[in-house]
């Protein structure tokens, strides 16, 4: 088994100072992995699953085999037990959506086994080290955040580009809402797209590293670069009853597919003090042997939650780029506020 990370998330936290720059928290979620590109919008969307808080529902398999035609028309894939049209988009470095178009009479939530999917792609090879790809530039670090990586980019089979960028609380205060700001940078100097875009997860104790995914669709100019910054924050005070405090109280993880795709399952443990849970967030974060980021997979159990001192959990992170030598989690609950 590779070397497992695992960073506990504890947060008890009160009102907010607002600032002039608020970031746009996720509400619903992108892998260092083939990650979903997200429709056209400025703030790309992280990939979410939900599960069965009492038992934990099927999750892609480790391995998708596709089933090639005779045609240069495109490729089916029959639907196992684990599969879901998430991971297969992934597995194929396609948009979900595009995936969903060309299955219109197939409903994403209840694909079932045997279904034989349309794939509007040959696969491609996974990415590797490509000089023409998108390089990066980190610009305007700003206290108390720090971005301590460049974006590691990675295009996908449809042309656009996929980035993680590594930020960093180097305060010794818990942060709120922490959001990245993302530009393309055409090879002339002219600016391109440009988006912000919200961490994972909504709080960011003090020496906690998350990365940031930004998603540029096609076309992306050969020659361009991802410039980020960090964009904003909010700080957080005693006091602040919204979160509980959560423990990841068993975890297991398991690398299949020649390292390309961690395997991860657990229980996390809920303090509720009384009071109903509003959310449960698991985040891994998968990394290569030299610490950078390959891929990440937000999992969001299923409300209403019947045993917070036992919630199941089990997801699939697939890598961008290259093996996955070790996987971080970190999670997060909120309570329902009146």
């Amino acid at each position: 088994m590779k070397c497992n990370k695992i960073l506990l998330l504890v947060a008890v936290l009160a009102g907010l100072v607002l600032s002039e720059a608020c970031a746009v928290e996720i509400e619903y979620l992108p892998t260092k992995t083939p990650l979903p590109a997200p429709t056209m919008v400025e703030i790309p969307e992280i990939p979410v699953e939900t599960t069965s808080s009492a038992t934990a529902s099927p999750e892609p398999s480790a391995t998708l085999t596709p089933t090639p035609t005779a045609t240069p028309e495109p490729i089916t894939f029959t639907v196992g037990e684990k599969d879901d049209m998430f991971s297969i988009a992934l597995y194929y470095g396609i948009p979900l959506e595009a995936l969903k178009t060309a299955n219109p009479n197939v409903n994403p939530n209840a694909v079932g086994v045997g279904t034989v999917l349309q794939i509007p792609l040959t696969p491609t090879p996974r990415p590797t080290s490509d000089p023409s790809k998108p390089t990066s530039q980190v610009t305007g670090e700003t206290s108390p955040l720090k971005l301590t990586s460049a974006a590691s980019c990675h295009p996908d089979a449809f042309g656009g580009t996929r980035c993680l960028v590594l930020l960093t609380n180097e305060s010794e205060e818990l942060l709120e809402n922490p959001a990245v700001g993302f530009r393309l940078k055409n090879p002339d100097g002219s600016n391109g797209a440009e988006m912000i875009v919200s961490a994972p997860l909504n709080l960011m104790p003090a020496g906690v590293t998350l990365p940031v995914y930004a998603y540029f669709p096609a076309p992306v100019p050969e020659g361009a670069q991802v410039e980020a910054w960090v964009d904003s924050w909010l700080p957080t005070m005693p006091g602040d009853e919204r979160y509980a405090s959560v423990t990841i109280s068993k975890s297991h993880i398991d690398h299949e597919n020649d390292d390309q795709v961690a395997l991860v399952s657990g229980e996390l443990s809920v303090a509720t003090q009384g009071k109903q849970i509003g959310s449960v967030w698991l985040l891994a974060v998968a990394y290569d042997a030299d610490g950078n980021p390959l891929g990440l997979r937000r999992w969001e159990a299923s409300l209403p939650i019947s045993n917070p001192g036992r919630i199941p959990f089990e997801t699939i992170v697939y890598s961008m780029a290259g093996p996955i030598d070790s996987v971080e989690l970190f999670a997060e609950a909120r309570l329902s506020t009146p």
